[in-house]
């Protein structure tokens, strides 16, 4: 009868939506499975409108997930349309002007680094975008320490591209050494502290020390130098880190860490058009 039909619905629920953030039964109701299941189970289901919004916790902090937290990252992979970005950004340089290999590499790199945060974020982020089950503590933390160590290397990438741009003057040579070595002590800290709350501190303080610290020495000099104009890549950054920092507005919805990411990537593009146009002027 209609108690054996909802009994079956409740079986089905996948286990990570079971906890205090699944509101409504269906909150992580694979949709596949509703489908094959016949009308009994969307009858039974629809009384939760909010049944196709909802998205299981974060498996390692039971956080909640916000509805569109990676959408865009989510969006750019899948499309992979940020890797044809990065890869034309490197080819449209190399055509550009003349560059030797290091000048090349560090246009290689840049385009990398932003390509490999934009997979460790949607990995990080998507799980459950992904397939039903993906939702595990196992699998959130591979992705959880490699988004890390994805932010840094963004963070050290660009420092290494602006000293050469600006002609690694006085303290840059040193600013980009310790560029690399923040990205290699949170590589680290990763993996041997992350989950902890001393790896997490850590690692975000070894950010603030990249991007105030270094990034920030950089774009001091750049404001003394004839490319001033540079420094609105770090004003494209900076409202994003920001808001990670004070980890504000928290929303259902779009909050802190989408702000983020879209900061984030507007800070690429505006990093690689500047670069592209101080090669064309060449």
């Amino acid at each position: 009868g209609r108690s054996r039909r909802r009994a079956g619905v409740r079986a089905l629920v996948v286990p990570q939506c079971r906890g205090r953030h699944a509101v409504g039964r269906s909150a992580c109701f694979p949709r596949d499975a509703r489908a094959a299941a016949g009308p009994a189970v969307i009858a039974a289901t629809a009384r939760d409108d909010r049944a196709t919004t909802l998205r299981p916790p974060y498996a390692l902090s039971d956080l909640p997930r916000p509805k569109l937290r990676g959408a865009v990252m989510g969006y750019l992979h899948r499309s992979k349309l940020w890797y044809l970005v990065a890869s034309c950004y490197v080819v449209a340089a190399l055509c550009a002007a003349p560059l030797n290999i290091g000048d090349a590499a560090l246009r290689l790199a840049m385009a990398s680094a932003s390509s490999l945060s934009v997979l460790t974020s949607h990995g990080y982020h998507n799980p459950d975008r992904r397939r039903a089950g993906d939702v595990t503590p196992e699998s959130e933390l591979f992705w959880l320490r490699w988004d890390y160590i994805g932010i840094s290397a963004i963070l050290s990438t660009q420092i290494w591209l602006w000293a050469a741009n600006l002609g690694w003057t006085t303290g840059l040579p040193t600013v980009a050494a310790l560029a690399a070595l923040a990205t290699a002590s949170i590589s680290t800290a990763c993996f041997t502290l992350v989950p902890k709350r001393a790896g997490h501190v850590a690692v975000k303080l070894t950010f603030a020390f990249q991007f105030v610290g270094l990034l920030g020495f950089l774009v001091t000099k750049a404001i003394f130098s004839p490319l001033k104009a540079c420094a609105l890549i770090y004003l494209c950054y900076l409202p994003g880190f920001i808001l990670y920092a004070t980890k504000w507005p928290k929303q259902g919805t779009f909050g802190y860490h989408e702000y983020f990411h879209v900061s984030v990537l507007l800070g690429h593009l505006v990093s690689m058009g500047f670069d592209l146009g101080l090669l064309l002027a060449a």
